[in-house]
């Protein structure tokens, strides 16, 4: 029991600093997002509703790839973890290559889809153009931050849950200084966001892949000792 509570608690605090840290930084965004828009030149009210439109009309779309990606995470986890404690290197791999496969398509699929379709999708949901113009271009956002769920879901079932929560955390400080920075440009304003959102997810999705090759390799050497 204190060997099973221990190895719990190992796990479960990176993870709850992790989600507290997510649900702080997300939370600092959407009060610095339209102030600082406001510094661009335009009006506070119509900052505001630019804001509203990315968040409760874009970010739906792009969240719509993180359904399928939740289920596999879930049932992702205790299944490498369990083939980890076994040893089965070969599980985990196809594993691993599999959960990745199908992110990557469903993700890419989602892309082409918001890219093309975007403005048609949004005009025809919430008659509203703009949508479509930000939906159109944030379309590598669902693609990079679905696998980035799916890495840290990864990392998470070999115990690499320390380093994916501080890969996310470092992502969040980043995309906020970011934004700090960027959103009063009166050239970007709002698509300061936008490109914040793509670069980050791209650069965390990227340092993600880096922690999950090493650490293969690692396990590699140690099977063939």
């Amino acid at each position: 029991f204190y060997n099973a509570s221990l190895e719990t608690l190992k796990m479960s605090i990176p993870i709850t600093c992790n989600k507290m840290s997510n649900i702080l930084l997300h939370s600092l965004s959407s009060l610095i997002v339209p102030s600082r828009l406001v510094l661009s030149g335009i009006s506070y009210s119509q900052s505001l509703s630019m804001y509203g439109i990315i968040s409760g009309m874009v970010m739906p779309f792009v969240y719509l790839p993180f359904t399928l990606g939740s289920a596999l995470v879930v049932n992702l986890i205790p299944s490498i973890s369990q083939e980890l404690s076994l040893g089965k290197y070969k599980n985990i791999i196809k594993k691993i290559n599999y959960a990745l496969s199908l992110t990557f398509f469903v993700g890419i699929i989602s892309s082409i889809f918001f890219y093309i379709f975007g403005e048609k999708l949004c005009l025809i949901i919430f008659d509203n153009i703009l949508a479509g113009t930000y939906l159109k271009a944030m379309f590598l956002v669902p693609l990079f931050m679905s696998l980035n769920q799916t890495l840290s879901g990864i990392l998470h079932s070999i115990r690499k849950e320390v380093s994916s929560s501080v890969i996310t955390i470092i992502g969040m400080l980043i995309q906020l200084i970011a934004l700090y920075i960027l959103l009063p440009m009166p050239d970007l304003n709002i698509y300061a966001y936008i490109y914040t959102m793509t670069i980050v997810s791209f650069f965390t999705c990227l340092l993600h892949i880096i922690v999950l090759v090493r650490t293969l390799k690692n396990l590699n050497i140690r099977r063939l000792k």
